[in-house]
């Protein structure tokens, strides 16, 4: 249920920024986007936030820079590592992304209601905070 409305959002997400005018983006894409930081992130823990390998990282992360939403370059405090940042195009949909997703929250607002949307935020809120469940096989 929470990786059916996860996927629903993030369509959500993709849709409103194609309709602004960033036509070029991917829902892959889209989601990597969200987990880089405004100063930069590294590939290996842009995978870890994205739950993908280092490799799908680092494939995501070139067509970004192909298309202008992101540079990379060496980690100034690792040179091993690859930093990942925002372009002035990437900051400018980072920018819109923000409002966007500002005015699709009223919508779920308006739909759930304020009282059950604060609820699920709430409790959004604390399954982000916990981290996840350990699960045991059966």
């Amino acid at each position: 249920m929470l990786l059916r409305a996860s996927r629903a959002i993030n369509q959500d997400v993709t849709d409103a920024l194609r309709a602004a005018g960033f036509r070029d983006l991917k829902n892959s894409q889209v989601f990597c986007l969200a987990h880089i930081d405004l100063d930069g992130t590294n590939v290996v823990d842009l995978a870890e936030r994205s739950n993908i390998s280092k490799q799908a990282a680092s494939k995501l992360v070139g067509e970004l820079v192909a298309l202008g939403y992101l540079s990379t370059s060496r980690a100034p405090s690792d040179g091993r590592a690859i930093l990942v940042q925002f372009t002035p195009r990437g900051r400018s949909l980072m920018q819109q992304s923000f409002e966007l997703f500002a005015e699709l929250e009223r919508g779920y607002c308006r739909q759930l209601g304020a009282e059950d949307y604060a609820v699920l935020r709430r409790a959004l809120r604390m399954l982000g905070e916990r981290g996840s469940p350990t699960v045991k096989p059966a």
